[in-house]
C-alpha cells in the first residue's frame, strides 16, 4: 500500500526528471559531454605537469589552448545547438590539431573522446514536432494540389489545349 500512495515528492522528482530529459533531448547532449571531458583531458593533463614556478613553453600553452577551445564548444554545444555543425567542425579540428601540438591530444584519450563528441554533434538533428491534424473536417477531402482563390470562390479547371498559343 506504501509503494503506491503517490507522494509531493515522487511528483517533483518525476516532474524533474521530465524536465531534465526534455533539455537533454533537446541538443546534441552526449556529444556535448564526451566534448567537454575530452576537452578538459587535453587542459589538464598537461598541466598536471607543470607548477606555478615553471613556464610550460609552447606545446603546454597549446595544450591549454585547444583544451580549451575543446571545452568551451563542448558547453556551447548545450547552450547553442543551433550552432552544432560550425562548432562541431570546430571540436574536430582542434581535436586532430590537439594530437600533433600537444601530448598526442591528452594522451589520446582527450582526443579521442572530442572527435567521438564532436561526431555525435556533427550527426544530431532537432527533433521534429508531431504533424497536427487539421480543425476542420478537410482532412477527409483529397487534395488535388490545387490551390482556391483568395476570393473564397473554388477553382475550376481551364481546359489545357496544347496546339492553341
Amino acid at each position: 500500500m506504501l509503494l503506491n500512495a503517490a507522494t509531493p515528492l515522487t511528483g517533483r522528482l518525476r516532474t524533474h526528471w521530465r524536465r531534465w530529459r526534455s533539455w537533454r533531448r533537446s541538443r546534441p547532449f552526449w556529444g556535448g559531454l564526451l566534448t567537454t571531458t575530452g576537452g578538459a583531458a587535453i587542459l589538464l593533463l598537461p598541466a598536471d605537469l607543470y607548477t606555478v614556478l615553471s613556464l610550460p613553453g609552447t606545446a603546454g600553452l597549446a595544450g591549454f589552448l585547444l583544451g580549451g577551445i575543446i571545452t568551451t564548444t563542448g558547453l556551447l554545444l548545450w547552450y547553442q545547438p543551433r550552432h552544432h555543425t560550425l562548432l562541431s567542425v570546430i571540436i574536430l579540428l582542434a581535436a586532430l590539431a590537439s594530437f600533433l601540438y600537444t601530448n598526442f591530444g591528452g594522451f589520446l584519450i582527450g582526443m579521442l573522446l572530442a572527435l567521438t563528441g564532436g561526431s555525435l554533434a556533427f550527426a544530431w538533428t532537432p527533433a521534429t514536432e508531431p504533424a497536427t491534424e487539421p480543425a476542420t473536417g478537410d482532412a477527409t477531402r483529397p487534395s488535388t494540389g490545387d490551390a482556391e482563390p483568395p476570393s473564397g470562390e473554388p477553382s475550376t479547371p481551364q481546359p489545357h489545349h496544347p496546339h492553341t498559343p
